[in-house]
């Protein structure tokens, strides 16, 4: 069990370093070959599967796009994480890979943290690079205009990428489809004596915005408690979290109902969300009791989304207060609390 969970980790791992976007919108006349063979499509959601390791299959959906640099949210078993491409030139580039959970603000113009190329012009057969996947490695282009055929369907003028690792017998073969990218990959492994391999490829491509299940936090009539809602929602490519959170708050937390949310902001460095509100945040009836287990509310409904530990709270940028509660500059409620 434990070697599974080792190779599950390390497949995982593996393919966020190879993940790219996918499409199905023809690309216009005039555009480079890296925009043709990797189309940044707002609203989608690529469906990927392992017939060998189902436990590795993923959903990446295309949260932000700006300019030349896409933000993916990627989803997998017990395992969610973020990444950010740049078309740079001839090239695609991995600039940045969060693999704790899947981020929700925008961090497209995040300083890059690596430097990964994945993809390169000329798509000529020979044409090969350096990488840093994984301790390093080789990629060349091994065969251009390809016929693949996976479960999805037959994708003609294919390009195949063979990347081979350096002081190992491990490597990736991938193949890159016009209008949808990433389209079938291979890659090999070994653990001591041991060999691996899995194989994944594009099954499903879902138009739309994504589906998520989200916690909303709540006192219940009797104040003893908090309790919480799961709720489907949607969220769009380039998604106003501002509107967003305004309608998830109003619609599903009693005495709030009536609030204006001015800003979000997402420190990771302090794992912390900022949020600031409009004065008629302070318009309820509410005893100190109600209002304390609404703030606590608040901070574990924007601190489990976001997946930060701490919650500040202001009232049109100055210090919350209120007749019942005051907070001192900086002061913030720790996400949990009251639950």
């Amino acid at each position: 069990m434990k070697k599974f969970k080792k190779l599950k980790s390390f497949f995982i791992i593996l393919f966020l370093f190879i993940i790219t976007s996918c499409g199905i919108t023809p690309t216009p006349q005039g555009t480079s070959e890296i925009s043709r063979f990797f189309p940044f499509e707002e609203n989608t959601t690529f469906v990927i599967e392992s017939e060998e390791f189902p436990d590795i299959n993923q959903r990446i959906f295309t949260a932000f796009v700006n300019g030349d640099r896409i933000q993916q949210s990627v989803s997998a078993p017990n395992l969610d994480f973020t990444i950010v491409l740049e078309k740079d030139g001839d090239s695609l580039r991995q600039i940045y890979s969060f693999s704790e959970h899947r981020i929700f603000e925008d961090i497209t113009n995040i300083l890059p943290t690596t430097d990964i190329i994945i993809l390169q012009e000329p798509f000529i057969v020979g044409h090969s690079w350096r990488t840093e996947m994984m301790d390093g490695g080789t990629s060349t282009i091994t065969g251009v205009g390809l016929e693949i055929t996976t479960p999805f369907r037959t994708f003609t003028d294919v390009i195949e990428v063979t990347t081979y690792f350096d002081n190992t017998d491990d490597y990736t073969v991938i193949h890159f489809a016009p209008n949808y990218g990433i389209i079938l990959d291979s890659y090999r492994t070994t653990f001591g004596e041991n060999v691996f391999s899995a194989n994944t490829h594009l099954a499903q491509v879902i138009n739309g915005p994504l589906e998520y299940e989200m916690v909303v936090f709540y006192p219940n009539e009797e104040l003893t408690n908090i309790d919480f809602d799961i709720i489907n929602v949607q969220i769009n490519t380039n998604q106003d979290f501002i509107s967003f959170f305004n309608s998830i708050i109003r619609e599903n937390i009693p005495s709030l109902n009536h609030v204006t949310l001015n800003s979000i902001n997402v420190d990771r460095s302090l794992s912390k969300v900022h949020v600031d509100f409009a004065a008629n945040f302070l318009d309820f009836n509410v005893g100190a009791t109600a209002e304390s287990m609404l703030l606590n509310s608040l901070a574990n409904t924007f601190g489990l989304f976001y997946h930060v530990q701490n919650f500040h709270i202001t009232i049109n940028g100055e210090n919350y207060s209120s007749g019942h509660i005051l907070f001192g500059d900086g002061e913030y409620i720790e996400v949990g609390t009251g639950l």
